[in-house]
């Protein structure tokens, strides 16, 4: 009997479906910082869980859970390390792996799964060489704990703003006489990709629906067409 709502300066908010009343409101994070929330939260027994935050600011990207009948925040996991620590070296507006759109939570495993955007700065990777693991990529999650399970990249070294934003799909997949629990998404680099859902593992992708260019062509001050 409630409805739970986000808003654009970060609370998250429930209220009494047949008055309208607030029942309870949390701040999920500063908006000074630059942060706004994007999505609604995804309603899984007894939880609500939100990702964010949604922008270009440089920020880390996360994964939060609260107690829906009270507001209380019970679990924040990051989607890039702290400034300084692994692939996020540089200080300042370093970050991403936003969470753009709803988690989804598979009912029979309890693992939320959610889609990541692109690391930052985003057109340029001189301060991040290699992979960005966690950025552009479908990441698994205990829906309980926060504690992550798999991750996949699907872009590396992402400097085409090319995020993994589409909200994961749960499915089963038939491979001849078995049935694969299968979780799927589609990049912004224009293609469809499913994973095992249990593991992470790749069983398909589709080919690159439009013209594409390969190898990436790299970002110039005078200005590339990709």
């Amino acid at each position: 009997g409630r409805i739970y709502l986000t808003t654009a300066d970060d609370q998250l908010i429930a209220l009494d479906a047949r008055t309208g009343k607030v029942r309870w409101t949390t701040r999920v994070v500063d908006p000074a910082a630059g942060n706004t929330m994007n999505s609604p939260g995804t309603f899984w027994r007894g939880e609500l869980l939100v990702g964010g935050p949604a922008g270009d600011a440089g920020l880390r990207g996360f994964v939060a859970a609260y107690d829906a009948t009270s507001g209380r925040q019970l679990w924040r996991t990051f989607m890039v390390p702290p400034p300084g620590k692994g692939w996020n070296r540089a200080r300042g507006t370093h970050g991403g792996g936003d969470v753009w759109m709803p988690p989804v939570v598979d009912p029979r495993s309890g693992t939320a799964y959610v889609s990541t955007g692109n690391p930052t700065p985003g057109f340029t990777d001189a301060a991040r060489p290699g992979c960005n693991p966690l950025a552009d990529a479908v990441v698994a999650l205990d829906a309980k704990t926060g504690r992550i399970e798999w991750s996949h990249t699907l872009v590396c070294n992402d400097s085409w703003d090319y995020d993994t934003v589409q909200a994961p799909t749960v499915m089963d997949l038939k491979r001849g006489d078995d049935t694969v629990r299968a979780v799927g998404t589609a990049s912004k680099s224009g293609y469809w990709a499913t994973f095992d859902a249990a593991t992470g593992r790749l069983i398909a992708r589709s080919p690159y629906l439009t013209k594409y260019s390969r190898p990436h062509r790299r970002p110039s001050r005078a200005g590339t067409v990709v």
